[in-house]
């Protein structure tokens, strides 16, 4: 979603859409000039993967209650764009039977169930990498970025993982779990993408501390500090830890909570079985697309009383005059610009690109109208 500039309209009469009045003829049509609102609004408009209606309001009833006459006034809006990389180990290890697949056979299936239907773009990256990426011996680092973040790429990640119309090369693997060498790959990435509006996250899969020809100690130390470092730009890693080993890890615990995902309400994600996996990775993408339901105005309001929000042309209430609502809106805690969008328009935004319209009104004849 394209943020559009301050306009002010006229509604004029009782009407149950917005039309144009006479004297709103010299006004720009909404969402004409992003150009207008600085190389932000450009750059957005430029890297955006998808489309949405940006026509002025049609059939949006803007009207209020026994008045004749109402201004109106379109806000900038910049929604942030979620967007995430699994990071996922496949060493020998991953090749244990957990159930009737082997680990890495677990993920791939749960992926592909996790992420089909998603709006979320996922990218993909490794470790161990295989012999073509590693210059050490023992394989004792990571992928490059082996797919970039897509939506509905859940079936793709399902045959990089099962490695299947691949090479030889591909289920290449060792013993080692150089985690961190992981996570920085996924660090360097990020930050091509670090620009505003752009809400990343982190899937570590695992099956157990990180380590490199017998040393555990150092590449424990190395992993906390690179989620530390995700966490200082914003990006949170949402740990998913197989099996007992892991479960009982000491340091994937470390590395989970220098990812910051305590601070977003979220429980430690330990699979113990192949449902339990599938619970893990829906919850951690549940949690990655709650990015598509926050935004911010370009600029502050001018009457918050008289804000009034659409998404897909049906209007939503506050939460706070309405919290049993289906679907609602509220202002993030202590902010006058930042918003975030609840419920069932929430879940519409995480599965698909929506039109997303907030207007300040008020009476014409209020002293102090826009």
């Amino acid at each position: 979603m394209q943020g559009r500039g301050h306009h002010t309209l006229c509604l004029a009469g009782a009407l149950a859409s917005l039309v144009w009045a006479p004297a709103c003829t010299s006004q720009l049509e909404l969402g004409e000039h992003p150009e207008a609102h600085g190389p932000q609004a450009v750059d957005a408009a430029a890297d955006a993967h998808e489309s949405v209606d940006q026509t002025p309001a049609k059939g949006i009833d803007l009207t209020i209650a026994g008045c004749s006459s109402v201004e109106v006034r379109e806000l900038s809006l910049d929604m942030e764009r979620a967007h995430a990389i699994m990071v996922v180990e496949r060493s020998l290890s991953m090749q244990q039977s957990f159930g009737a697949l082997t680990r890495l056979e677990t993920v791939a299936a749960a992926t592909l169930k996790a992420l089909a239907n998603r709006r979320l773009p996922v990218g993909l990256v490794q470790f161990p990498g295989t012999s073509g990426f590693c210059e050490r011996t023992d394989m004792c680092c990571a992928s490059p970025l082996v797919t970039a973040p897509r939506s509905d790429q859940g079936r793709t990640i399902a045959k990089v993982l099962r490695c299947e119309g691949f090479g030889s090369s591909c289920s290449e693997t060792s013993n080692a779990a150089p985690t961190a060498a992981a996570l920085a790959q996924t660090r360097t990435f990020l930050q091509v993408l670090a620009v505003p509006g752009n809400r990343p996250s982190v899937f570590l899969v695992t099956d157990g501390d990180p380590h490199c020809a017998d040393v555990t100690e150092q590449e424990c130390e190395n992993a906390v500090a690179q989620t530390a470092a995700l966490s200082q730009s914003n990006v949170p890693t949402h740990m998913v830890a197989l099996g007992a080993e892991a479960q009982a890890s000491t340091c994937l615990r470390r590395v989970a909570e220098a990812g910051e995902t305590w601070n977003l309400g979220e429980a430690w994600h330990a699979a113990l079985s192949a449902a339990e996996l599938e619970q893990s990775l829906a919850a951690v993408v549940a949690a990655a697309e709650e990015g598509f339901c926050r935004g911010r105005f370009v600029f502050s309001l001018r009457r918050p009383e008289g804000l009034r929000v659409f998404v897909d042309g049906v209007e939503i209430p506050n939460a706070q005059s309405e919290p049993a609502a289906a679907s609602s809106y509220n202002m993030e805690l202590g902010s006058s610009t930042r918003f975030r969008i609840r419920g069932e328009a929430c879940e519409q935004l995480k599965r698909r690109n929506s039109d997303v319209r907030m207007f300040e009104t008020c009476c014409r004849t209020q002293a102090d109208c826009l």
